[in-house]
């Protein structure tokens, strides 16, 4: 039983039984209870978040390098693969290049065999001239000398067919890309000067190219002769 005064000056006293009041309070502890514990556990859940908020972090950040290097390793990789199929295609297109070099040499060859075989077959009438020429030599000297000039005319025209040209002819302008200076004259005309004067050997070109130079005498102006 407990009394319970509604004042000081409260004469009588209010009894109320215990029981009751025990009821009360532990309808009312149930409630505290509950919320502790559900404060409790907010709290524990709280700190769970925190905690694998923090650790999801690190957790990226320790993936973060191994992606880095798995990718920089596939990069090497490729790299090496297209280093290795330059260096193969490098080899092919050396190969192939030798063989068309070698290729060309041949072609050269045998385009220079070819014409050289046609030169000589040209040239053979010639040789079968002199031949005859010289199994009359001890009869009539005219008729040699005849026979000279025509084999002479016969083996130039063949020559000039295939593009060799003289190059030197008295009254042409001294050239030295063409013409070699075997003596100098002194003349007294102004007009001959550095003039050829004289072929003491002709020179030829053989399809533009001068294969050789023509021997001449030079005229060199002197006043007063």
């Amino acid at each position: 039983m407990v009394r319970l005064e509604d004042s000081p000056r409260a004469k009588e006293v209010i009894e109320v039984p215990i029981d009751f009041v025990d009821e009360e309070v532990r309808e009312e502890r149930p409630s505290v209870t509950s919320d502790l514990e559900e404060e409790r556990t907010n709290e524990q859940s709280t700190e769970q978040e925190s905690v694998g908020a923090q650790e999801q972090p690190a957790e990226e950040a320790a993936q973060e390098p191994a992606a880095e290097q798995v990718a920089e390793e596939e990069g090497k990789e490729a790299e090496e693969e297209r280093v290795k199929e330059l260096e193969e295609r490098l080899l092919r297109l050396m190969a192939e290049f030798d063989n068309y070099r070698r290729r060309t040499r041949e072609q050269q060859k045998e385009v220079a065999a070819d014409a050289q075989s046609e030169l000589v077959k040209k040239l053979l009438p010639v040789v079968d001239d002199f031949g005859h020429m010289m199994e009359h030599a001890d009869g009539d000297a005219s008729a040699v000398a005849e026979g000279a000039k025509l084999i002479y005319r016969k083996l130039v025209d063949i020559l000039t067919g295939e593009g060799l040209e003289p190059i030197a002819n008295v009254g042409d302008d001294f050239d030295p890309e063409i013409h070699e200076a075997v003596a100098v004259q002194p003349v007294d005309d102004p007009e001959k000067d550095h003039k050829v004067l004289a072929v003491t050997k002709q020179g030829y070109r053989f399809k533009g190219r001068v294969v050789r130079h023509a021997q001449v005498v030079v005229g060199q102006y002197q006043e007063g002769n």
